[in-house]
């Protein structure tokens, strides 16, 4: 069902959707942000990852070159590698501004 409504979708359709998504968020728009992409991604195009920065000004985008639709499956080494040290450091972050807050 999610595969079909993948390819059933235009570009403007998925570009739409992802406008939609960036202005929910656009609240916490400076909040950490990490994305990872497949270049080979078949459903959704690499150049929506950078997109990814109008809702989070401050994200890092990283794309897998070798990697489709789930990077995080073709490379569950390297994705560890990007996103325990991104958690560790947003926690911390979070952590530090709410004692400042209180």
């Amino acid at each position: 069902m999610i595969l079909e409504t993948y390819r059933s979708a235009s570009e403007a359709e998925v570009d739409a959707t992802a406008r939609r998504q960036a202005s929910a968020l656009a609240r916490n728009r400076h909040r950490p942000a990490l994305i990872i992409w497949g270049a080979e991604d078949a459903y959704l195009p690499v150049a929506l990852a950078e997109r990814q920065r109008e809702g989070f000004p401050a994200a890092r985008v990283v794309i897998f070159d070798e990697s489709g639709h789930w990077p995080f499956i073709d490379d569950l080494q390297r994705t560890s590698r990007l996103v325990v040290p991104f958690t560790r450091t947003a926690f911390r972050a979070d952590r530090k501004a709410a004692k400042q807050k209180y």
